[in-house]
Formats: structure tokens, C-alpha cells, sequence
């Protein structure tokens, strides 16, 4: 999942700009009508993707908590073990990664526009206008 992850958010990010970009300079009237229509579109992918991210992350940490709840200490000594295993092992929070590197959360979609704004700003400065 990890370089489907990083391809998702890189194109996200790529589409944004050079959505932007050609409609900031084109002089047909209906070209910011065009951004404004297919903007939500390219930011929705984004979101959905982080916000699931995101997500599976909160209910990872509620994992050990459920376990913890469950009326362990009634139960055979086999089960208790397990149940200990899986206490500890969810108290190490889920990281869900874009390429291994980029963690995927909420954040990571403000930083992804943010992203997508400053190439805009960098193309800009090529252009000279």
C-alpha cells in the first residue's frame, strides 16, 4: 500500500497545481467557473484518503483500552496472556505511511494543499508574471 499511498498524495498534490496554474493566466472568461467546479473534485480524493487514514488510526488506540475492558482477569490463563499481548501491542500507535516515509492523518491533507500552493507559487516565479 505504501507506493499506492505516495502516488495518491503526489498526484493530489500535482493535479492542484496545474489546476490552479493554467486558469490564472487564461483569458477565457469561464476558466476560474472551471477551478472553482473541479477543485472540490481533486480535494475530496485527498480528504477521503486522509480522513480514513486518519480513521484507522483513532480506533488503533482504542484497541487496547476495548481489551483492557473486557473482563479479562475472569478469564483462564491462556486467555489473560493474549489478552496482555494484545494490550501491549496496541499501546504502540498505528502509523499509516505514504512511501514509508509520510505519515497519512488529518494533518497530512492542510500540508498537501499547502504543497500544491507553493509549486503554484514556484511556477509563478518561472513565468516572471
Amino acid at each position: 500500500m505504501n507506493p499506492i499511498a505516495m502516488m495518491q498524495l503526489a498526484l493530489g498534490v500535482f493535479n492542484g497545481c496545474m489546476l490552479i496554474f493554467p486558469a490564472a493566466y487564461s483569458a477565457e472568461s469561464g476558466s476560474l467557473l472551471k477551478v472553482v467546479v473541479t477543485a472540490p473534485a481533486v480535494s475530496t480524493q485527498l480528504l477521503l484518503f486522509c480522513l480514513g487514514a486518519h480513521s484507522v488510526r483513532e480506533q488503533g488506540e482504542q484497541v487496547s483500552l476495548a481489551a483492557y475492558s473486557c473482563g479479562w482477569p475472569e478469564l483462564v490463563t491462556r486467555c489473560r496472556k493474549a489478552l496482555l499481548l494484545v494490550m501491549a501491542r496496541a499501546q504502540k500507535p498505528l502509523r499509516l505511511t505514504a512511501g514509508g516515509v509520510y505519515t497519512i492523518q488529518r494533518a497530512t491533507f492542510l500540508s498537501l494543499l499547502n504543497a500544491g500552493y507553493s509549486y503554484y507559487a514556484v511556477l509563478q516565479n518561472f513565468t516572471g508574471r
